[in-house]
């Protein structure tokens, strides 16, 4: 099955138990802003959640291929 990244990061998310806000918090961001990011269709996903999706993926044992 391959994911696309807005599925990987539900997934993530999902798997910690985090919100948006959370993440905002992390990265100095706002739920809203993180939430703008992750739904933009005019725009590529963020590089550094897909470098944490990616982390997580395979901290966890994810088959899914990092695709950049």
């Amino acid at each position: 099955m391959n994911l696309t990244w807005k599925n990987r990061y539900v997934r993530m998310k999902k798997h910690y138990g985090w919100t948006d806000k959370d993440i905002g918090a992390m990265t100095g961001n706002t739920a809203l802003s993180i939430r703008q990011v992750v739904n933009a269709k005019s725009q590529e996903f963020p590089r550094w959640l897909k470098l944490a999706i990616i982390v997580f993926e395979i901290e966890n044992g994810h088959k899914q291929i990092p695709i950049m």
